[in-house]
């Protein structure tokens, strides 16, 4: 079984994985390459195809306009493990295997896009061309049960998707958690974006509605999208703070330093930061309604309306996390591995290789 693996110059070949970004794409292919290059299956061959990036064109078109012209002429399976276009002309035999690391443009019920000039352009003209590219693929990985579903209600042949899901970093699970020191005030945290589609203002709310002040509410992220109109929501409320941007390096110990994470999104294709609280022993208040996947939401406190969120975190703030959920939250998020993701990709080409 001969395997390939496509991407951009570098993509494979990150030294230092935490400068990429925990949920960066790169670091997720960074990881299956390396991962699947040391399994030493008998009778496996995996290659990595690299296509330079043409700066002018931006790198969706490096891969598409570079994927034309190349011979793939030889391979079992092409794995394009990014959401890019792809349109091999000389493929051979070769059967193209896509990963869409979410849907959630099709299914985003805010219909939040990007709307800088590049935003407008990537919705107008690239994004087509990768649906097009997923279209046409023979088969398809979906990294949770509710793009699977998504897929599925889009027309893509169910019989033709895989479900292997995405992973947390090591460093949530290696990193010792330390006991917090006793303090005056209970922190609710949520580290994310600001889009339409995070329904942080939701939380804020919940927020608002909770008396005194032993609570605070520290959010992390880049000020951009809806952070103005969040800023000015929370003008008269000390308690809510602002943090800014999360040093990559510093992720686990901002988890480390809440009591209970509130992530009240309306659609994820997967969920990372819910997993990666419940790994660090947090509590996760999620949003009842929200299409997140069965799997991520398994032991997450469901609110289902700012007075219930407010609820929950009083209960928490009183009573605690019990000892037993939190210990059974925590080791199911650290099954989510990379060597987990490896292992049942590789069970995917098998498959594919077999048809």
């Amino acid at each position: 079984m001969k395997v390939a693996l496509i991407g951009l110059q570098s993509q494979f070949d990150a030294i230092d994985l935490s400068k990429i970004g925990t949920r960066s794409v790169d670091k997720i292919v960074t990881e299956l390459y390396n991962g699947l290059h040391n399994l030493n299956k008998k009778d496996f061959v995996l290659d990595k195809i690299e296509f330079k990036r043409i700066k002018a064109i931006g790198p969706a078109f490096s891969i598409m306009l570079q994927s034309l012209f190349k011979n793939f002429e030889g391979y079992d399976i092409l794995h394009n493990p990014d959401f890019r276009p792809f349109f091999p002309l000389r493929k051979g035999k070769a059967k193209i295997l896509a990963t869409p690391h979410g849907l959630e443009f099709l299914f985003d019920p805010t219909r939040d896009f990007d709307r800088s000039l590049r935003g407008r352009l990537r919705n107008a003209v690239v994004l087509p061309l990768a649906l097009r590219s997923l279209r046409i693929s023979d088969y398809m990985i979906a990294i949770s049960s509710l793009v699977k579903e998504n897929a599925i209600e889009w027309g893509y042949n169910k019989d033709r998707i895989f479900v292997v899901n995405n992973f947390i970093g090591k460093e949530f699970i290696k990193k010792e958690i330390k006991e917090k020191k006793a303090r005056s005030k209970f922190v609710v945290g949520y580290l994310g974006t600001f889009r339409l589609r995070k329904n942080v203002g939701e939380a804020i709310k919940a927020f608002t509605l909770l008396e005194g002040n032993g609570y605070s509410f520290e959010l992390w992220g880049k000020q951009n999208f809806e952070y103005e109109n969040l800023l000015r929501q929370t003008a008269n409320d000390k308690r809510i703070v602002f943090k800014g941007p999360a040093p990559e390096e510093k992720i686990v110990d901002i988890y480390d330093s809440f009591d209970a994470f509130v992530f009240p999104s309306l659609y994820e294709g997967f969920g990372l930061p819910i997993l990666e609280a419940q790994a660090r022993g947090l509590p996760v208040i999620i949003y009842k309604y929200a299409k997140i996947p069965k799997e991520v939401r398994r032991y997450c406190f469901e609110a289902e309306s700012p007075e219930h969120m407010a609820q929950i975190i009083e209960q928490l703030k009183e009573n605690g996390y019990d000892e037993k959920e939190r210990k059974e939250a925590m080791e199911y998020a650290r099954s989510f591995t990379a060597e987990k993701m490896v292992l049942e990709t590789y069970k995917v080409y098998e498959n594919i290789a077999s048809k």
